[in-house]
This record gives structure tokens, sequence and C-alpha cells, in this order.
């Protein structure tokens, strides 16, 4: 056994305890109850010196309301020697190559980047230590020439993640960490070995278990009640572990309510990611009066290279977006990320960071290789003290959706028509969430239920699958041939492949000098609709 308590018979005993968990919880389950589980969503009770807390709604710290400002940064883990070091990520700084190779080096950079984003006037950084690899050993973070595994080297890990959180402190910059998810035996035991070793340090905000379950849950499919028992597993291990920390799960839009539904699932907030500036007031808006729990931006971006998008659209983006943000109730704000990733996939992974890699930036720690891509005067964040006083007084609450919330992306071709009520009261269901798809799966579009519980699905080609959920209601899925009226060729439709990736938002704004003013003519429903039966969902509880 090494010092945190990680063992190969800890993994074996979870196996055991797992198979029986398996067979006879089950019978317990339905021995005691009619739907198999009863949801608890009461909040935890953290409130600890120098630790962030929820009250009322937000954030706080030694009784002073907080508001996070939160930067995402990407790290990488080294090995020099005997010394497991947290590296920033390859591209940061010189894309192609490393800036240092020795641990004092490394870790002086690290301390760099930190404190320069605490200049920016971020307070909190989300540091993704989520990416593992794994062979016939297990999981292991760095490449498999020099693996650097969760157990065999919990040690040294977790030194380094206390070397992390001191140069944190230093600058006075709290954490949130992103994990890999704790869905197996030897996960939740790094898990638990680390929330145990690090749960009297006030520097760590938030673990965030699992990002955008949407895109990355390892289960095809997921049950609401399964990914219930899932979190709240996680909340029991919070409360034995890490009593005084929070803990979240990163939404990556409101259609992750199909299986991991924020309203019922008992994280102590909610974070979401939300990027596409035809998306992102309308799904700020669903999260903030449907979501159920406090909630902040954990990542958004505009992506800008300072030619096809001009630099100074980037920093009017974070403004408005922020303002959208508060304006909805959030009680915090992330941007993605330090420094742009010139290897990314496309223009968005490759152009959203804060910095770029052209010119010099001087720090009290050192020299950065890059440049601030906003154009305004630093910080980006003009407020430090008394922050949530600020917030207040910016907040301009919502009333009404944007122009687009009910066609998100300005469809122009075809509506269906539909009605969603409680199956129990037979009342309508406001804010549920309608995704349809075309014929062959490859086009999908969304949409949210009003308050009489009407929707309309406005797409551009003929919608024949469907999914729709409520917070804290069951799922529905059919197919359905719908019957347009008036009546149309379908090979007449213009534009039926243009899928969200395709769309670009430019000529949807009322001008260029606002990226989230949209012109609602644009947004119409169109005149030939399709209707559906009145669609009953049943409560989960």
């Amino acid at each position: 056994m090494n010092k945190y308590g990680i063992t190969i018979q800890t993994i074996a005993w979870r196996k055991a305890m797992g198979a029986f968990a398996l067979f006879f919880l089950p019978l317990l389950l339905l021995s005691c109850q009619d739907n198999g589980i009863v949801f608890d969503n009461s909040p935890r009770d953290t409130k600890a010196k120098d630790f962030v807390y929820l009250q009322d709604g937000h954030f706080m710290c030694n009784d002073t309301a907080w508001f996070a400002t939160m930067l995402n940064y990407k790290v990488e883990w080294r090995k020099f020697g005997d010394t497991v070091c947290i590296s920033p990520a390859i591209y940061y700084e010189n894309p192609d190559n490393w800036e240092h190779s020795d641990a004092l080096g490394t870790t002086t950079q690290l301390l760099k980047h930190i404190a320069f984003s605490s200049s920016l006037g971020f307070n909190t950084m989300r540091f993704c230590i989520d990416v593992l690899n794994k062979d016939e050993q297990g999981y292991f973070y760095g490449n498999g020439e020099s693996p650097i595994y969760l157990l065999q080297d919990s040690s040294a890990i977790l030194q380094a993640i206390d070397t992390l959180l001191d140069l944190c402190n230093r600058v006075g910059i709290r954490a949130m960490l992103l994990l890999k998810p704790p869905l197996d035996e030897e996960l939740t035991a790094f898990t638990e070995a680390l929330l145990r070793h690090c749960a009297d340090n006030p520097t760590i905000f938030a673990y965030d278990f699992m990002n955008e379950p949407l895109y990355f849950d390892p289960a095809e499919t997921r049950d609401k009640n399964d990914a219930y028992r899932i979190v709240d597993g996680w909340r029991n291990i919070m409360n034995r572990y890490a009593p005084h920390q929070l803990f979240t799960i990163g939404f990556a839009e409101p259609i992750e309510v199909f299986e991991w539904d924020p309203s019922i699932l008992p994280v102590d907030f909610v974070e979401v990611h939300t990027y596409h500036p035809l998306r992102v007031a309308s799904e700020m808006y669903w999260y903030g009066h449907y979501c159920g729990k406090p909630w902040m931006v954990g990542e958004t971006a505009l992506p800008a290279d300072g030619d096809s998008v001009p630099y100074c659209w980037q920093e009017r983006f974070l403004h408005e977006s922020f303002q959208c943000a508060i304006d909805n109730g959030a009680i915090g704000y992330g941007w993605w990320e330090f420094q742009d990733c010139p290897s990314g996939v496309n223009f968005e992974a490759q152009y959203t960071g804060i910095l770029n890699h052209i010119g010099t930036i001087s720090t009290p720690h050192g020299t950065i290789q890059g440049s601030v891509k906003m154009e305004t005067t630093l910080p980006l964040f003009h407020w430090r003290e008394n922050p949530w006083e600020t917030i207040v007084a910016l907040r301009k609450p919502t009333t009404a959706p944007p122009v687009n919330y009910y066609n998100m992306l300005g469809y122009k071709n075809l509506t269906v028509e539909a009605t969603v009520v409680d199956a129990t009261t037979d009342k309508p269901i406001e804010g549920a969430v309608v995704r349809g798809w075309n014929e062959d799966w490859s086009v999908g579009e969304n949409t949210f239920s009003d308050s009489h519980g009407r929707f309309s699905l406005v797409s551009n080609d003929i919608m024949s699958h469907f999914e729709i959920s409520a917070p804290g209601y069951e799922k529905k899925k059919f197919d359905k041939q719908i019957d347009y009226q008036p009546a149309l060729n379908p090979e007449k439709l213009p534009e039926r492949t243009l899928e969200y990736q395709q769309i670009s938002y430019l000529p949807f704004l009322m001008d260029e000098s606002h990226l989230l003013e949209l012109n609602p003519s644009l947004f119409i429903t169109p005149s030939s609709v399709g209707k559906v039966h009145t669609i009953e969902l049943n409560p989960l509880q």
C-alpha cells in the first residue's frame, strides 16, 4: 500500500462489492419504492473558513459573496527522473516544442501563465487533468514511452497537483479540477485518494467530475435514473472525502436533459458550455430558467484569427456573452481557453484562446510568447473587489426569450407543431427540450416548449425521428411520417442538408458591432406545417 491507500486489493474489493450491488441493489430498491429511486437534491452544507461555498444560490467565501471568472487551461504531464510535473500544454507559447526540459523550468512556466491569467482579471482556472491513456497496467498520464500510472505513481501525481495548487495560491487564483469521470474501480480509487489528499486545501474551488456527458459518456444510451445513481455516488464520496469543496458536471447543451438531467442530478451547481453566437443566448436562457440549480458558464468563446475574424469581435463576444450570462442569473463565467491551438481539428478549435502565438508579453514572472487578442486595456474584467455587488448592479434580468429561441439556427422550410403535457395532471410543460432528425439522421434540430406547452420545431428537411424530455420528466422517442400542409415536394426544399456547423452567424446580425443582437425578421415560422399528437410525459417522481 502506498501512503494514499490505493492498492490492488482495494480494486479487487470494489469489484466484489460491485457484483454484490449489481445483484442485490435492484431487489432492495424495488422492494422499497415503486419507481426504483428516490431523488435527493438537498444542497450540501460545505461552508468552512477560506473555502468557496454556496448560499442563497450564489458563491460565497468567508461570508462575502463571490463571482467566478474562470479561464480554461490545458495541461500535460511530464516526468523528469523521479519527479512528475504538471506542464502547460505543448502548444502554449511555442506551439511546436516544449519550452523547458527540466522540472524547475516547467514549473516556472506554469507559474507565469497562472500569474498572467490573474492579471487579466480571472480569479479561477479550470485545469483539464482528465486526459488519460490506458494499457494492460491501467490508466496513465503522459505517453506510452514514459507513462505515469494512476495507481503505481499516485504519490508523485498528487505531489504534482500540490505544486499546481501552491502556484495558484501564490497569486490568488482558485482551481477547478476537471477529472476523468470515475466510472470504474480504478478511476474511483484514484479520485477518492485525490479528494482525501486535497480535502483541506481551499484553493480548490470545485471538482468537475465529467466533461460533456452528451459527447463523452462511454455508454451509448443512459437512463436518467442511472445517471442520477452515478452522480449520487459522486456526491457521497465528496461528502466523505472532500466535505468542504464543491462539485459539478460540464453540460454541453440543453439536450443533455435527455439523459443527464441537470434538474435531478445532485451536483452542487451546474456548469454550462455554449459557443455559437446563434445558440449562446438561447442556451443560457434555458439553463437560467429551467435547470433548477445555481449555474455558471464553464466554457464559451468566439474563435478569432485576426484575419477572417478580427480580434475585436472576440473581445466584443466576451463582454456580450458575459452580460448575457449574468442577465440569466449565472454565478460565474468561464472562457475557453488560455492560448490558441494551431493543431486543432477546425477553425473553432484553433482560435478560441485569449492569447495568440505572435509576439511576446513581459510579466513580473518572465516572458510569454504570445499576444493578448483582446484589444481592450487589461484586465478584461476590471473589477476585483466586491465582485458580487458589481454583478448585481450590472444585471438586467431577462423576462423574454431571445428572438431566435424557438428557431435558433434560422431554418426556413418546415414546421412541426405539437403540445407537451404532464401525463398525471394534463398541465402544459414549459421548457421541454425537443429534437428532431431527418430520415437518414444526418441533420438534427432543437427547440423548446413555451408556457402553454406548445412547440414549433423548424427545419429545412422533413423530420422523421423525434426525442423529447423536460427537466424532471421521462424521455420519449418516436418516429413519425409528417403530413405537411400545404403539401410540398421534398426534393425542391432549399438547403436540406444545412447543419449547425455550416451555418454562419454573420447574416443574422443586426450589425457587426453586436454579436448577440440578431435580426428577428430572419427567424420566421414557415407556413408549411405538420401536426403531431399531444405528447404526454410522466414525471420522474
